[in-house]
């Protein structure tokens, strides 16, 4: 970022720890100062913004590094318009890229986010959602399509059945999809 620059002219979407892929149109955020961001800071103490500013938010893969949720929350809620859309992704508790990295701190689950009755305290969840990582590969892909159809279904129309029964028998579940709308 340029001296005198301003990085929000224009932009109404935020992107918390994006590293070097910062979404079109967004103001990136991160902690790293050799990554791309527009604005380099603590998410975990502040973000450095005007409250009521941004109308969305993309949170992929960060939620599981911050030792306390609830302060970030708080900064989110604080920073964004009465119900601007928050997409979080983070990794599920059965899946590997939830213990290779040393830096997560906590797994997560279908019930860690609908734990409070779909409520966390300024925000209204719309939806929880297993995700499946697709291969590169067509032929791949379509195999593991045919091969995982029935467990993709339990896992998108029965989360926690799935969850608690055949989520290490089958795999495959790799991300959780949160999409929260703020509440003021």
């Amino acid at each position: 970022m340029k001296m005198g620059e301003n990085p929000t002219r224009n932009k109404h979407w935020l992107d918390i720890g994006c590293g070097n892929l910062v979404h079109e149109g967004c103001v990136g955020v991160d902690i790293d100062p050799a990554s791309k961001a527009d604005v380099i800071c603590d998410i975990e103490k502040w973000l450095p913004f005007q409250d009521n500013m941004f109308e969305n938010i993309y949170c992929h893969n960060i939620v599981e590094h911050s030792k306390n949720i609830f302060p970030l929350f708080e900064e989110i809620h604080r920073v964004w318009k009465k119900w601007a859309i928050v997409e979080i992704i983070v990794p599920h508790y059965s899946s590997r890229y939830a213990r290779w990295d040393l830096t997560h701190i906590r797994p997560f689950s279908y019930d860690s986010f609908t734990c409070y009755g779909g409520q966390i305290p300024g925000f209204k969840i719309v939806s929880v959602k297993l995700m499946y990582i697709g291969a590169n590969n067509a032929i791949l892909k379509y195999l593991l399509r045919i091969i995982f159809f029935v467990p993709y279904l339990l896992a998108f129309y029965m989360p926690r059945f799935f969850e608690r029964f055949l989520c290490y028998l089958f795999g495959g579940i790799d991300y959780m999809k949160i999409m929260m709308k703020v509440t003021k």
